[in-house]
């Protein structure tokens, strides 16, 4: 396994980072780096009345897609989604990463977390995942920065 995270700060709150999740334009914004590709487009399917188990079927700027759903909710503290169901070739390599979002409210800010598991299939994966994992990260902390300053022009 590989492990990253990515932190940032922000005027929204929590609720209006999670809401901003099931906008699928807001998808668009990650803009991915170097081998890491951006997101072309969402399509998001929510079972009634739950976040947990909500699909985003995500397609990305070089044709490839993936699944990410959300495993675990905890409303103003916590996110949790498994990406999955990768295309060809991460499905060679990786069998599925997980993304976990914690909040914490200090000052008037939201500080968020974004922790990243990403879980190889073989040795070789073991290996081509550090070398993808070093641009996933910068992708991250490009796309948090976004996120972040959302509140700030005070959009939402």
């Amino acid at each position: 396994m590989i492990k990253f995270k990515v932190t940032g700060k922000t005027l929204l709150t929590p609720e209006e980072v999670i809401t901003g999740m099931f906008d699928a334009s807001n998808w668009t914004s990650f803009k991915g780096k170097g081998l890491v590709p951006g997101i072309k487009e969402v399509d998001i399917s929510a079972p009634d009345k739950s976040v947990v188990g909500t699909v985003f079927n995500v397609k990305n700027g070089d044709g490839s897609h993936h699944e990410e759903t959300i495993v675990d909710f905890d409303p103003g503290r916590s996110l949790s989604m498994k990406l999955h169901k990768f295309s060809s070739p991460l499905n060679r390599f990786a069998s599925h990463f997980y993304e976990r979002w914690t909040f914490k409210k200090e000052n008037g800010y939201t500080h968020l977390e974004r922790r990243f598991e990403l879980y190889p299939k073989n040795f070789t994966g073991s290996i081509l995942l550090r070398f993808i994992a070093h641009f996933f990260k910068k992708a991250v902390e490009d796309h948090t920065q976004i996120i972040a300053n959302e509140g700030s022009s005070g959009k939402n």
